[in-house]
């Protein structure tokens, strides 16, 4: 869903309707989408309210996590921890990275999605027709909620 938004907020801080920003943005990652929403602003001279700023560096962190999860894998320590690490693919002992996840920072990362789309959505989207006035209260509301998950600092081997 965080990334559905993130390209519905792009859509809108872009100004193109659907039909042109899906030919335009179509395959756009998350990574890139942020990139260029905040080009966007710069360019445009329309500052990030400071909230969307933080989303945004948020959800890059996120994106980060995941990233190097899905992409150097993991190792199990624990039943309550695995091990993430580029060990396979560091060409030099002082570039290996790693870094623990839990099943806890697994939930606060889905958690802390689901506020991020909302956030989104509320900021670039807007209410939509068939969404009741109480309904896009709550909505309004659940952006609101504080994120939790704090970025997991990589343990650097130093030579």
């Amino acid at each position: 869903m965080a990334e559905s938004a993130t390209i519905l907020a792009l859509w809108t801080a872009a100004g193109t309707d659907q039909d042109i920003a899906t030919a335009i943005f179509s395959g756009t990652r998350t990574k890139t989408a942020i990139s260029w929403i905040k080009r966007i602003a710069e360019s445009t001279e329309t500052p990030l309210d400071p909230e969307i700023k933080e989303t945004l560096e948020h959800l890059s962190r996120i994106n980060e996590v995941r990233d190097r999860i899905v992409h150097w894998g993991t190792q199990d320590l624990d039943e309550n921890a695995k091990l993430v690490t580029n060990e396979l693919r560091a060409h030099a002992e002082r570039t290996l990275q790693e870094f623990r996840v839990s099943p806890e920072m697994l939930r606060e990362m889905g958690d802390d999605l689901a506020i991020i789309s909302v956030r989104l959505i509320v900021h670039y989207v807007g209410r939509a027709d068939d969404c009741s006035k109480e309904e896009w209260e709550q909505t309004v509301e659940n952006a609101r909620l504080p994120l939790s998950f704090a970025l997991p600092q990589p343990k650097k081997n130093s030579p």
